[in-house]
C-alpha cells in the first residue's frame, strides 16, 4: 500500500518540523512548503490527500491556497493553523471547505496526526460506501420499496456517525442502525474505552421484545469473541436495551453474525446480528454489517480524540482535576442555573497548610519534586472521594484546590468542607518509607448569601480561607465571619 501524502504549509521552520516528525513517525509522506506560493506549485505537481496550512503566509495567505485546493484539487481534506482565533476567520475557512481549523497550541500541533488519519479513514470510508451503493443499486434495479428506504436510511445513518457522538449514543444509534437496515431478528454493538479502564458499554435492540434467556445468549456470545480484550463480567457492563413489542416466546438464536470495531488498528469493540431462522445472512447484509462496522470505529475513534481534546483543555495535568480556568467556566453556568432556580451554590477554598516538617514544600525539598507530585496526586484523589457526583473539584494553583457544590446552603457546604478536612488530617500519607501528616485550611462561601457573581464567589471564598490560616489553621471559615470581623 503506497503512503498517504500529506502537504504542511508554514512558514515557521519549527512548525513545519515538528508537524514533519510527527507525520512521519505515523508513516505519512510530507511535502513542505514555507508559503502559499510554494504550495501551490507542489499542489499542481502532485496529489494530496490532506494538507496542514498556516492561515497568515508571505506571497500567498492560507485562504488563498485553501480556495485553490477547492477549485483544483478538491479531494484532498485541509486543516487550517493560526496563531489567534477569530470566529469570522474560522466560519470563512470553514465555509470554503476546511475540514478543521485549529489555534496553534502544544497540544494541538500533537494532535494533527490523529486528526489527518481520522481524515484518511473518512476518505477510504466514503469511498467504500460509494463503491457499496453503486453495486446495491445496480445489482438491485427492482427492490421493493422497503429495500430502498432501508438504503436512504443507512446513507442518513452514516451521516449521523459522523457527527460527535458520545459513546452511549454512538453505541445506541449503531445498535438501531444495523437492526434498521439488516435482516435480522437482533442487533447489538459492544463497546469498550481504548485502554479498557472504563466500564463497558452495550446497546441491545430486537426487532420484536427479546425473553430474558435471548438476552443473556447476545451478551454472552459478544463477550466471548472479544477474547482477552475484555476482562468484564456481565453483570459490570452498561447494557442498553430496545425491544419490539411482541413478544417471542421459546425461540433460541441459530444464525449470528459479529464484525469487529477497529479504528486504525486497534480494537474498541464488536457489533453482532442474530437471527431465529438457521438460513444463512445474504451477502448484501454482511456488506451492510461490515461498512457500518467501519463507519462506527471511525465515529469512536472521534469521539475519544474530542474528549482527549476536551480533557486537554480542561484539565490538570498533573492531578486530573479541572483546571483554573475551566472551574469558572462549571461555576458561572452553574450560578446561572441556580438563579433560574432560585438554589445556592456553594463554594469551598482549600488550602494546604505550611509546617515546616509536614508540608507539600518540605516533601519537594527534602524527597524530590516527582514525590511533591505524587503527593499532589493523593491529596487530588482524597478530595475526589469526599464530595457527591454533583460537584465539582478543580486545583487552583500550586497546593489550592477549589470545590464548587450545587445545591448547598450553608449548613450542607459546612458539612462538605468538615468531610474534606477529615480526608486531609485524618490518615497519614506515605511518600516513601515515611508518614506525612498534612493539614488544611478552608474557607466557604454560599452563593445564596450576598456574592453572586463568579469572581465574587471566589474572592470571598479565598478571603475565609486566609482567615483560617490566621486562626491557627487547620479549620474551616465561613465568609460571612469576615463582614462580621469588618462591622
Amino acid at each position: 500500500m503506497s503512503l498517504a501524502n500529506v502537504l504542511v504549509v508554514d512558514d515557521s521552520p519549527e512548525i513545519r518540523e515538528i508537524l514533519r516528525r510527527s507525520l512521519v513517525r505515523e508513516g505519512y509522506a510530507v511535502d513542505l512548503a514555507e508559503d502559499g506560493q510554494v504550495a501551490i506549485d507542489l499542489l499542481n505537481a502532485n496529489s494530496y490527500q490532506a494538507a496542514v496550512i498556516d492561515l497568515i503566509m508571505p506571497r500567498m495567505n492560507g485562504v488563498q491556497v485553501l480556495q485553490h485546493i477547492r477549485e483544483r484539487s478538491p479531494q484532498t481534506d485541509v486543516i487550517i493553523l493560526t496563531g489567534y482565533g477569530e470566529l469570522e476567520t474560522a466560519a470563512t475557512t470553514l465555509n470554503l471547505g476546511a475540514a478543521y481549523y485549529f489555534q496553534k497550541e502544544p497540544f494541538i500541533l500533537n494532535l494533527i496526526p490523529l486528526v489527518v488519519g481520522r481524515m484518511l479513514d473518512r476518505q477510504s470510508l466514503l469511498r467504500q460506501n460509494e463503491q457499496l451503493i453503486v453495486e446495491m443499486r445496480e445489482a438491485n434495479q427492482e427492490l421493493e420499496l422497503s429495500r430502498q428506504r432501508q438504503l436512504r436510511s443507512f446513507e442518513h445513518i452514516g451521516r449521523a456517525l459522523e457527527g460527535e457522538l458520545g459513546v452511549t449514543d454512538m453505541t445506541a444509534v449503531l445498535g438501531q442502525a444495523l437492526a434498521g437496515v439488516i435482516n435480522c431478528d437482533a442487533a447489538a454493538v459492544l463497546v469498550f474505552s481504548e485502554d479498557l479502564t472504563e466500564r463497558p458499554v452495550m446497546a441491545i435492540v430486537g426487532q420484536r421484545k427479546l425473553s430474558r434467556c435471548a438476552v443473556e445468549a447476545l451478551v454472552g456470545r459478544l463477550i466471548s469473541e472479544s477474547g482477552v480484550l475484555l476482562k468484564a463480567e456481565p453483570q459490570i457492563i452498561q447494557t442498553h436495551l430496545v425491544n419490539g413489542t411482541e413478544e417471542v416466546n421459546g425461540q433460541t438464536w441459530s444464525s449470528w453474525k459479529t464484525e469487529p470495531l477497529v479504528a486504525r488498528e486497534t480494537a474498541l469493540g464488536l457489533t453482532l446480528v442474530a437471527r431465529y431462522r438457521p438460513d444463512p445472512f445474504a451477502q448484501e447484509d454482511l456488506d451492510l454489517l461490515r461498512v457500518l462496522s467501519s463507519q462506527g470505529g471511525i465515529a469512536l475513534q472521534n469521539t475519544y480524540l474530542v474528549a482527549r481534546m476536551r480533557d486537554l483543555a480542561t484539565r490538570d495535568s498533573l492531578t486530573g482535576l479541572f483546571n483554573h480556568g475551566h472551574f469558572y467556566e462549571l461555576l458561572e453556568a452553574e450560578l446561572a442555573r441556580a438563579a433560574r432556580q432560585d438554589e445556592p451554590v456553594g463554594v469551598i477554598m482549600l488550602d494546604m497548610d505550611r509546617d515546616p516538617v509536614h508540608s507539600l514544600k518540605a516533601v519537594n525539598n527534602r524527597f524530590g519534586h516527582q514525590a511533591g507530585d505524587a503527593l499532589l496526586r493523593e491529596i487530588a484523589k482524597r478530595l475526589r472521594s469526599a464530595v457527591r457526583i454533583s460537584d465539582s473539584v478543580a486545583r487552583y494553583g500550586g497546593d489550592e484546590f477549589i470545590v464548587l457544590a450545587p445545591g448547598c446552603g450553608p449548613e450542607q457546604v459546612m458539612v462538605l468542607a468538615g468531610r474534606l478536612r477529615k480526608q486531609i488530617r485524618e490518615e497519614p500519607f506515605i511518600v516513601g518509607e515515611h508518614k506525612i501528616h498534612l493539614t488544611a485550611s478552608l474557607g466557604v462561601v454560599v452563593s445564596h448569601e450576598q456574592a453572586n457573581t463568579a469572581e465574587q464567589l471566589v474572592q470571598w471564598a479565598d478571603r475565609a480561607c486566609y482567615l483560617a490560616k490566621e486562626r491557627g489553621r487547620d479549620q474551616t471559615c465561613y465568609w460571612l465571619e469576615l463582614l462580621e470581623k469588618r462591622t
